[in-house]
């Protein structure tokens, strides 16, 4: 392979294909993409992924590099396999002097190290089964369409200077993509991210600024879907921005949907988190933004850690618009979703209804079927008025030798206080006097004495 490469850079033009037939191609050094000075246009051009294979039989940096710097290089359709087992170390494509390399179609499996390492761009590549990353960028690179699948380390490394990651894929690798912002902004567009035992995106060392946007995360028990950390003290103004994230849990074990640790100037916007045992943990950080979300089906939604860093504590959080879905569980009669029945404040759950959950003032405002809010006084009485509405009536106290009762005369709708007997002397009797019933509604007193005439008229 070397030799036709050669022979191509020599020629004229300095350009040409070097084309791989189907087969394995075993190698015991490495591939060179850059034999010469003067950036030769080569590409190397396979017959398919799993057709033409480029193996490891010895210990090498890399199965596929360049020697001399080459801007123009290309690598298409072929695998790179080293022995993980056998061979210490060993990249599978190594990009450190191929700054602008195209790589397209290309599966790097196995590889001591890292599948693909400082690659400049990389489309529709695949880097699997790797002893360190599958991708391994920290010059300013750019990987499009690129998946990394059970790595030893992780699937994507990302640092340096405008390093950009779009549509790419991580998935079975303990880590699924790692950003660095040590050196410069990061941005990552569109990534699905699965099955990643330790954390799916990790971003860390932010001095700089990171970008991340289109997020699709799925979160495997006692993992993480996205962590910051590794932020000294004041060492970061800019942080994260996480736009457009949707992250879900593939049960409620242990799994933590975004995990602020450590965290400063960082924003979560337009995400939805759901089904994990906690779906954002805040912890060691200051000026954070979580914004225009939902969480749902997690056992624990936002949980704000005191932390242990003196300044470093969680202050000026803005935590706003977030909608949070509650599931729960089938429930026994007669009970209520509420905070505890009496002592210090705690999270709701699920209880029976003590006497104190009944506690009220009767004529209160928040009382829309009763007239005003005054105190009760001794003797009040509650009826229905003419509104209709809830009312009190006051107690109507008598003078001597007169007695009130609550009742209610003809024509009258609701009861009133009424004189029963009074001060008033009963008439007096008279010779020839007509029985009458008489229309007054006032009782007359039991030891009543009517008036009568001095003498009698004989009969």
């Amino acid at each position: 392979i070397n030799e036709a490469i050669a022979a191509v850079a020599a020629l004229p033009s300095a350009s040409g294909k070097v084309l791989l037939t189907e087969g394995t191609f075993n190698t015991t050094a490495p591939v060179d993409m850059g034999p010469v000075a003067g950036n030769p246009s080569i590409t190397l051009e396979g017959s398919g992924v799993w057709a033409t294979i480029i193996y490891q039989t010895a210990s090498m940096s890399a199965l596929v590099r360049a020697s001399i710097s080459n801007s123009r290089a290309k690598i298409r359709n072929l695998t790179v396999q080293g022995q993980r087992g056998v061979y210490a170390s060993g990249y599978g494509v190594d990009g450190t002097n191929l700054p602008t390399v195209h790589v397209f179609n290309v599966l790097a499996r196995s590889t001591p190290e890292h599948g693909f390492y400082q690659l400049g761009l990389a489309l529709f590549s695949e880097a699997s089964d790797c002893g360190g990353w599958g991708f391994y960028s920290t010059l300013g690179q750019e990987l499009t369409s690129c998946r990394a699948d059970a790595n030893i380390t992780g699937g994507f490394y990302l640092a340096g200077s405008d390093t950009r990651g779009s549509n790419i894929e991580a998935g079975n690798n303990p880590i699924g993509v790692k950003l660095d912002g040590a050196a410069g902004t990061v941005y990552v567009s569109g990534a699905n991210i699965s099955g990643n035992t330790t954390v799916g995106l990790w971003a860390l060392n932010v001095t700089q600024k990171i970008v991340c946007t289109g997020l699709a995360i799925s979160v495997p028990n006692n993992a993480k879907g996205i962590r910051t950390g590794d932020l000294a003290a004041g060492t970061n103004t800019v942080g994260v921005i996480f736009s457009g994230v949707n992250i879900r849990g593939d049960g409620l074990v242990g799994n933590t949907g975004v995990d602020f640790d450590v965290a400063n100037y960082c924003a979560l916007e337009s995400f939805t988190i759901e089904n994990l045992a906690t779906g954002i943990r805040c912890n060691d950080g200051n000026n954070n933004r979580i914004l225009n979300g939902a969480i749902a089906g997690c056992t624990a939604t936002i949980t704000v850690v005191a932390g242990t860093s003196g300044p470093r504590s969680p202050v000026n959080w803005l935590i706003d618009k977030i909608s949070i879905g509650y599931t729960v569980d089938s429930q026994v009669a007669n009970t209520v979703f509420a905070g505890p029945a009496s002592g210090a404040n705690d999270i709701p759950a699920f209880r029976a209804l003590v006497a104190a959950d009944f506690s009220h003032n009767l004529f209160s405002v928040a009382h829309a079927d009763t007239t005003g809010a005054a105190a009760p006084v001794d003797g009040d009485l509650v009826i229905g008025n003419v509104t209709p509405k809830w009312s009190k009536l006051a107690i109507s106290i008598p003078a001597a030798n007169v007695r009130n009762v609550l009742g209610i005369d003809n024509a009258e709708l609701r009861p009133s206080w009424k004189t029963a007997l009074d001060a008033t002397n009963p008439t007096s009797i008279a010779v020839s006097d007509v029985a009458a019933p008489g229309t007054s509604l006032v009782f007359a007193h039991r030891d009543h004495q009517h008036g009568s005439p001095a003498t009698w008229t004989a009969t």
